[in-house]
């Protein structure tokens, strides 16, 4: 941005004003001569004029500073550290598209590299991760259908013994009972039978014996018949139908076992597949931040334009010059998001121009000014005013005519913009 001596401009300011003059009418004594009153008349008549409303040129010394219109602000956009390896020469015109400044790329090189191995080992945790949930899936499967079917045999052996062997158990012992009674009726007869003939003398002694031992037996057998029907169903019965409960019971708490044990591992698994696929996620964040940070280490020119340090611009107006600031070169570091270049469009420029506070109620929208300045006095820029208002806050903006002012140092045309002090 180039400053302009306080004496650089002359504002040319056309203004209109009324000059109103009342016409007295003059008064005549009574009973005057002749002469003296066409003398009064003459006189009168001279003292008449016609008038109209016209303008008149006021010239305003001001001062104030060039400015572009439109810049563009060039920013260091890395996060990281940024040396300065190249830059352009400061007041050297660019194109859009042009290298303005490149920064170090060595360090986000180095990261991307890495990034790019923290991409690939997330990545195969990520599939041995899932790898391993469909494993325990499958596995859970496979246990599971194991404990369907134990349950199912339990389950069948209880209903086998319930409609099988109670059946079969229960008839074995009555019919065991059963027969010991027949039999022992059988022999008590022919014991009975024996008594008489062994008294008769028809059979030996030993014989009839004989016959009272095997009533004797099937006496026995019919108790024991008895008792072990009793012990059946008292006990037998409850403690076969107890085991074959239990196996059941057994079968089906086993399987829920299985079952929550599978679960707790594949929520396991499950978390670490999440955890995986997100470190994955930010590993890949990661990588394309830093690809993208590796495009900010070359800033191109977004528009055409004028490189203008930012150290060559006052704070005030938004640059970091003053004191000993010292302009960006090769080696310099810069913070983030530090401003580097401004980009003004010099094609069309604007004046900052300080206006007396006594004068800049003079100055009008829509008002026609013609602009001199010190870089060229003999060549007048004529524009017209946009806006007015108080000073510090309000802006006159004016736009130079084709055959308007260039600037002395780049040949641009110019467009003004004052502001009322």
């Amino acid at each position: 941005m180039n400053t302009l001596h306080p004496t650089a401009l002359r504002l040319l300011a056309t203004t209109s004003c009324a000059l109103v003059i009342a016409a007295l009418p003059m008064s005549t004594g009574c009973g005057g001569g002749g002469t003296d009153e066409a003398s009064a008349q003459t006189i009168a008549a001279r003292d008449v004029h016609t008038v109209e409303k016209s303008s008149f040129d006021m010239m305003l010394p001001v001062s104030g500073e060039l400015a572009a219109q439109q810049q563009v602000e060039m920013r260091n956009k890395l996060e990281t550290r940024a040396v300065i390896t190249e830059i352009a020469p400061e007041g050297v015109r660019v194109s859009k598209g042009d290298v303005v400044v490149r920064l170090a790329q060595e360090e986000i090189s180095d990261k991307i590299k890495d990034a790019k191995d923290k991409v690939n080992t997330t990545n195969s945790a990520a599939v041995a991760a899932e790898q391993a949930l469909a494993i325990k899936q499958g596995e859970k499967q496979s246990e599971l259908d194991k404990a369907d079917v134990a349950v199912r045999i339990a389950g069948l052996a209880l209903q086998g013994w319930t409609e099988g062997d109670v059946v079969n158990k229960r008839q074995q012992l009555s019919l065991a009972n059963e027969t010991a009674a027949i039999n022992l009726d059988r022999l008590k007869g022919r014991f009975e039978e024996s008594a008489k003939l062994v008294t008769q003398g028809y059979i030996a002694k030993d014989e009839f014996e004989k016959d009272r031992i095997a009533m004797i037996e099937a006496a026995a057998k019919v108790k024991q018949g008895a008792l072990d029907i009793e012990v059946y169903e008292k006990y037998t019965y409850f403690q076969e139908e107890a085991k074959k409960k239990s196996d059941l019971d057994q079968a089906r708490a086993e399987r829920a076992r299985v079952e929550s044990k599978f679960n707790a591992e594949l929520v396991k698994a499950q978390a670490d597949v999440a955890s995986a696929n997100f470190q994955l996620t930010s590993a890949r964040d990661r990588e394309q931040n830093l690809e993208l940070q590796l495009t900010y280490t070359t800033i191109t020119a977004p528009i055409d334009g004028l490189i203008v340090y930012a150290t060559s611009i006052d704070s005030s107006n938004g640059g970091r010059g003053g004191g000993d600031a010292q302009p960006p070169q090769v080696g310099t570091e810069l913070k983030p998001n530090e401003l580097v270049v401004l980009l003004p469009d010099t094609s069309r420029m604007v004046a900052n121009l300080k206006v007396s506070e006594a004068l800049s109620g003079r100055i009008k929208p829509g008002q026609r000014v013609t602009l001199y300045s010190d870089a060229m006095p003999n060549q007048a820029v004529a524009f017209g005013t946009h806006q007015a208002g108080p000073a510090r806050h309000s802006l006159q903006r004016c736009h130079a005519q084709s055959s308007g002012w260039r600037h002395r140092d780049h040949g641009e045309r110019a467009c003004c913009e004052r502001r009322l002090a």
